[in-house]
């Protein structure tokens, strides 16, 4: 039983499980029992005892004064007794400060020993919207109003309700009662007026001074504390005269719609984001390629020794030499960590046709878990659930830098030293719509205002120079380059984070990268070759041809200048082509020598900043050409060079 202080009457049990709320009254008009409905009602915590008065809650109506101090309980009782039966409708004010108009009715009961309290029934008031009688106007004592238009509005798709012209709730359908979560008994008498939702009150104000209006958004049910997305149309109903005898609201329930909205926004954003992601990474890969290879130049042309220059002493003991290679060996460093932070934009921006092979699950989830194992051993211990584990689609190196990535966020997000109440979890479940990897954390969780854009480039909570920003929205590219997808989602004491990738096809087997691997190569004399270089930086034609001395290195920096070359000049061990020249793409180029001269297409390889259109994306699918991606070294390009020495396509040629 709800009581929370001694008094002289005892509740009936019968008073917990009624659906109406019962207040019990001291003869001083001191609340001293509410039962579970009259708790839901009044929003009242169920921690938090019967206490205060009466007055606290009601306000005059009907009329009725209050008389005395202490003495509002007993007048009820004196109405309800003297109009045999007949209810006073009464303002509730509820605990979040939400006005409620219920039917009030009283009675005493007396103790064994004779003293006297009292109980108080509300119940909501009946629907009065006379559908048949000439439109809404209120039939005062009808519990139910005859069908036809009733049933057209209990029966309607969206959610109605009636208000008065003070903006009370009079009448509302199951829709209606459906899309807040909550039941007619707390909505029937509502003033919307005191909602805790400001724009809500507006758009009441608006209706009931004559205004149409509309609400558009969030919103949390005060009486069902459901949370929903809808869309609310206020319009007043007008007597003969012109004045606001009432009004309607048309209530939509667009959560799944707005939701479906979001996600397609956010992946036009994500592409957006993508393709100006490529377009960074091309404008800064270009530059970057003769900067690295001007470094790597100077460092290897400083001269090894000189007796002068090693016995000058410059600096904390440090010969002139010494400087010069240290200030060249820390530029080419700092150029190193730019070229991985432009290749995971690449990474994010990279086309799903560039996404090959397949991979066995556990072997990349093993490989994640090994290289992120430093991180999680002083934080947490890690339980792998994989179950059945298919082969998925594609390359291992990029899964384990998916997952590698998420175990290392799961582990971050946990503090350090308490690894043995602490957990990260993988699992992995086999569905009809692919294989669902998730990786489960203890840590402190995402927070719901953060959660929609930790996938894009850049995006961080962590401090200052802990990382990038870039891990998961480089997550997300490769996952959605597997045609895959990743998602977060709060979970008990932290997150899990869910990714659904596709099972690799039967005869999809791990294929080698289209992109040049270099061998170690001993070094020997070597006689001099000639190149093509086609590419319109000229700065990078420049310095390319300064670097591979005493290679000879002939540029052009457009497609009908390279075309020309190559009809008058066909003595190139190798043709190197950008893949995106402002005239004519690289595979535009490759397929015109290609028709008139097979042995020099076979020459030809590809460089990239990251960028493309997508003709020359298609292109590039539909041939076999090998691609190296900017900035490249020195020694790629004379690994190249040295490849085509010996080959096949350049025997009898003199070369």
């Amino acid at each position: 039983m709800s009581v929370s202080s001694p008094h002289p009457c005892a509740w009936p049990q019968a008073f917990e499980s009624l659906h109406e709320a019962v207040l019990g009254v001291t003869e001083d008009d001191r609340l001293c029992y509410l039962n579970p409905a009259a708790r839901r009602l009044l929003a009242w915590p169920e921690e938090r005892p019967a206490e205060g008065t009466l007055i606290e809650l009601f306000h005059p109506v009907d009329g009725l004064e209050l008389g005395p101090e202490g003495r509002l309980a007993a007048r009820i009782c004196e109405h309800t007794e003297l109009t045999g039966g007949r209810p006073l409708r009464q303002a509730l004010r509820r605990q979040d400060e939400v006005v409620l108009e219920m039917e009030v009715t009283a009675s005493t009961l007396l103790s064994e020993a004779g003293e006297r309290c009292h109980v108080i029934l509300l119940r909501r008031p009946p629907e009065l919207v006379d559908f048949d009688g000439g439109g809404t106007r209120l039939r005062a004592g009808r519990e139910r109003p005859e069908p036809s238009w009733q049933l057209v509005f209990e029966n309607a798709p969206v959610g109605i309700f009636h208000f008065d012209n003070r903006g009370v709730i009079t009448a509302c359908n199951e829709r209606f009662v459906e899309n807040l979560g909550s039941s007619r008994q707390m909505l029937i008498g509502l003033d919307m007026r005191t909602l805790p939702n400001a724009e809500i009150v507006r758009c009441v104000e608006q209706a009931v001074a004559g205004e149409r209006t509309i609400y558009d958004g969030d919103y949390t049910s005060v009486t069902g504390g459901r949370h929903r997305i809808v869309r609310v149309a206020f319009s007043p109903i007008l007597s003969e005269e012109g004045e606001v005898e009432s009004g309607v609201g048309i209530v939509e329930d667009i959560t799944d719609a707005r939701r479906a909205q979001q996600v397609l926004s956010r992946a036009d954003r994500m592409a957006s984001l993508g393709t100006l992601a490529a377009g960074i990474a091309h404008e800064i890969n270009n530059p970057l390629a003769y900067v690295m290879a001007s470094l790597e130049y100077a460092l290897r042309t400083l001269p090894r020794s000189s007796r002068a220059l090693e016995q000058t002493e410059v600096a904390g003991g440090k010969s002139w030499l010494d400087i010069q290679r240290d200030a060249l060996g820390n530029a080419l460093e700092g150029t190193e960590r730019v070229r991985r932070i432009v290749s995971d934009l690449g990474t994010f921006s990279r086309p799903a046709a560039l996404a090959e092979g397949s991979s066995g699950l556990s072997r990349v989830l093993d490989s994640a878990a090994a290289l992120a194992w430093n991180e999680i051993r002083h934080r947490a211990h890690l339980v792998k659930n994989y179950g059945e584990t298919p082969r998925v689609r594609g390359e291992e190196p990029r899964l384990v830098q998916v997952f590698l990535n998420l175990l290392l966020n799961a582990a971050q997000a946990i503090p350090d030293g308490d690894a043995e109440h602490n957990l990260i979890e993988v699992g992995v479940t086999r569905t009809e719509s692919g294989v669902i990897v998730e990786v489960r954390d203890t840590g402190g969780g995402i927070a719901p205002d953060v959660i929609d854009h930790i996938f894009e480039p850049f995006f961080t909570t962590k401090e200052t120079g802990r990382g990038t920003g870039l891990g998961l929205s480089v997550c997300h590219g490769i996952v959605s380059s597997l045609g895959g997808t990743i998602s977060a989602h709060p979970s008990a004491g932290g997150t899990t984070m869910r990714v659904l990738l596709p099972e690799a096809r039967p005869e999809t087997r791990p294929e080698e990268e289209r992109v040049v691997r270099r061998e170690p190569r001993p070094t020997y004399a070597v006689s001099p070759l000639r190149m093509l270089f086609i590419d319109d930086e000229e700065r990078l034609a420049e310095t390319l041809a300064i670097a591979l001395s005493p290679h000879e290195v002939v540029s052009a920096t457009s497609g009908g200048e390279a075309l020309s070359l190559l009809e008058r000049d066909r003595d190139f061990v190798l043709v190197l082509c950008d893949l995106m020249i402002p005239d004519l793409s690289g595979p535009e180029i490759y397929q015109k020598v290609l028709q008139r001269d097979p042995e020099l297409a076979a020459r030809f390889v590809f460089v990239s900043g990251g960028a493309f259109t997508e003709r020359a994306r298609d292109q590039l699918a539909r041939i076999d050409v090998p691609l190296v991606n900017k900035p490249f070294d020195i020694e790629t390009i004379e690994d190249l060079l040295e490849d085509r020495r010996d080959s096949e396509a350049y025997k009898g040629h003199g070369i």
